[in-house]
């Protein structure tokens, strides 16, 4: 059974350049998907599980709206079946 795989990951950072949020998108087995969201200074985390890549895609899409009123976002994406790998970052 495959583990889920980290496809995208974003770091929030305010204007002075603490990191305050950081959002994780996982492709789990069989078509699932992860988000998992923490705030650096506060109360915790969210996880959410979506059955499709569109609707986690969403999810995040929220995450990054939420962030941008704080901070600026660093988010890196890995493509499906290449562990590891890195297409480059950008801000949001």
């Amino acid at each position: 059974m495959r583990s889920k795989q980290l496809r995208e990951a974003g770091i929030c950072y305010s204007e002075d350049g603490t990191v305050i949020l950081s959002a994780a998108l996982y492709e789990g087995p069989r078509g699932t998907w992860e988000l998992d969201i923490r705030q650096v200074d506060g109360p915790g985390q969210a996880i959410s599980h979506h059955d499709s890549e569109a609707a986690a895609r969403h999810a995040i899409e929220i995450a990054y709206a939420t962030g941008r009123q704080h901070g600026r976002w660093h988010v890196e994406h890995r493509p499906a079946g290449v562990a590891g790998s890195d297409t480059g970052g950008r801000s949001r």
